[in-house]
């Protein structure tokens, strides 16, 4: 399904917090032992293919083109999400 920049900042405002003044984020995993904040964050993007856009729905995606998978991106940009660095290198080299 195909969204339009409102309806996928509307449908992910729904889900996660908005960036605020004071988050304090770590940066590939310095300052944060909390592997939990990771794993809730990643289980709330999965539920409903936020998290690889671009991958079939039957394998967790969206069917997402690759210009609404930017889209997608950017909007996380502008909420609050957890330190991903343990986690990213089987999100960038597994797929269907």
């Amino acid at each position: 399904v195909s969204l339009n920049d409102e309806e996928i900042y509307e449908a992910i405002s729904e889900i996660l917090p908005k960036l605020g003044a004071e988050t304090s984020s770590t940066v590939l995993g310095a300052g944060s032992d909390d592997l939990e904040a990771g794993r809730n964050y990643l289980q709330t993007l999965v539920e409903e293919g936020w998290m690889l856009p671009t991958w079939p729905q039957k394998y967790g995606g969206r069917n997402s083109t690759p210009e609404e998978a930017s889209q997608i991106s950017r909007t996380l940009g502008l909420f609050e999400g957890a330190d991903l660095y343990p986690y990213g290198v089987g999100l960038s080299l597994v797929g269907p």
